[in-house]
């Protein structure tokens, strides 16, 4: 949360850091919050300043003989992506662009870039159903050799693959929008990328992370 009237204090005897929020800045700071309970913060990504995921893929307290229930956004991904439905595909869209308008981070993001699926185009129609929800422009990564096996099948090698990236992206903060993350060495490719064409900022925004990852 950044805001000219805010100031961080150190504060030993009751937290590390305390920040004081003037008055006209309590509601964004209380949304702020309220939105964090609410995703996932996937830290420690190569390449990426920061990433978030609406859900889990399937409810970690769910397991039972060793299978796990989808969660309600695994399931809206799981519809949109292998069931075509579109009804999953607008509600997931709708969702990802609002929390992204709301994230003190993501927010900043002047372009929105798709990830190249293996098997079907969902990722990258959801990227650009997020682009025209936040009316920032849309680039398409591109793989320079197709992975054989989608990410969730594993892969033989988790090294960067080579990409390209649609239009002129120096100077820009870039969104990275894919549906699911499991090994993350998609969006980690295509944010190399980002980086090696000149954006100042690379974040992430998915679906779902799997529990195995």
């Amino acid at each position: 949360f950044r805001s000219p009237s805010s100031v961080l204090r150190e504060v030993p005897e009751l937290w590390p850091y305390s920040i004081e929020v003037a008055e006209r800045d309590q509601g964004d700071l209380g949304n702020m919050l309220s939105l964090f309970t609410e995703v996932l913060t996937l830290t420690r990504i190569e390449g990426l300043d920061e990433a978030v995921a609406l859900d889990f893929h399937t409810d970690p307290g769910s397991e039972s003989g060793g299978n796990f229930n989808r969660t309600a956004v695994g399931e809206l991904a799981f519809q949109g992506k292998y069931r075509s439905d579109t009804a999953a595909g607008t509600a997931l869209a709708d969702r990802l662009s609002q929390v992204a308008m709301s994230h003190p981070r993501l927010s900043r993001a002047t372009v929105v870039v798709s990830v190249e699926g293996t098997t079907n185009t969902f990722g990258e129609r959801l990227a650009e159903g997020v682009s025209r929800r936040m009316t920032l422009s849309f680039a398409k990564a591109h793989w320079l050799e197709k992975p054989v096996t989608p990410a969730k099948e594993g892969r033989s090698s988790l090294e960067l693959q080579g990409c390209s990236i649609d239009g002129d992206i120096e100077g820009q903060v870039v969104l990275i929008v894919d549906d699911m993350w499991r090994t993350g060495v998609s969006s980690k490719s295509v944010a190399a990328q980002a980086r090696a064409m000149g954006a100042v900022e690379v974040l992430g925004l998915c679906c779902t992370r799997t529990l195995r990852n």
